[in-house]
């Protein structure tokens, strides 16, 4: 038995085209007409929107606030980092490679680290991979947080505990976080998490907006 599928129908579509024509043409000389009697709304239209487009997608902007002050930091010899720390209070520039330096020289080849702020440069200062999904501390402290996300960190801890931890503070940004609290105190808002940090780890030593804990059973 033959079977007609329904793409098949499209080769009498060629019929059609004759109408389709016609259909355009007045399509085409209705908008003309339309065209005619609003040209100048709509020119007036069209310039404020490709006037807005320019500014929001313009690279423009950049230039003032990046290219050229980069450029005279480049030539006056001044730390870029310096300068946008100074410019964005939750940016620590030095800071994560001294806390890496000090984790260095107490880390043994086969310890690991565990970073809960947003810092993560330290894992890569450090010479370590994050061993839990938890990268920024960001989206495992916030209200829409899935519960399946910070199980899988508590598995992964309490099965291989960490050498070391670093805990940031004066790190808060409500805009991103939806909360005025930095690392250090969003751990009240995950209690397992707050309760094996403390039992497990002791305080260890602070450089800059990083705390240092060490496991318990390290000297």
């Amino acid at each position: 038995r033959k079977v007609v599928f329904g793409y098949q129908y499209a080769r009498v579509l060629w019929a059609l085209a004759p109408l389709a024509g016609l259909g355009l043409i007045e399509a085409i000389a209705f908008a003309r007409r339309t065209l005619s009697e609003k040209r100048t709304i709509l020119r007036i239209g069209g310039a404020v929107v490709i006037l807005c487009a320019g500014v929001i997608l313009s690279p423009l902007a950049r230039v003032g606030t990046q290219t050229i002050p980069f450029a005279r930091l480049a030539l006056t010899g001044e730390s870029t980092a310096s300068v946008v720390e100074r410019r964005i209070p939750t940016y620590f520039a030095a800071e994560p490679a001294a806390v890496a330096h000090a984790l260095r020289g107490k880390l043994a080849p086969t310890d690991e680290l565990f970073v809960w702020g947003n810092d993560i440069g330290i894992y890569l200062l450090a010479g370590r991979l994050p061993t839990t999904i938890c990268l920024t501390a960001t989206p495992l402290r916030t209200s829409w947080t899935p519960p399946a996300w910070r199980s899988s960190v508590m598995r992964s801890l309490t099965a291989h505990p960490p050498a070391r931890v670093v805990v940031e503070f004066g790190d808060a940004d409500p805009a991103i976080t939806g909360s005025p609290q930095d690392s250090r105190e969003s751990l009240a808002g995950w209690p397992e998490l707050d309760t094996y940090l403390r039992t497990t780890y002791r305080p260890d030593t602070i450089i800059g907006h990083f705390a240092l804990l060490k496991r318990n059973d390290l000297r």
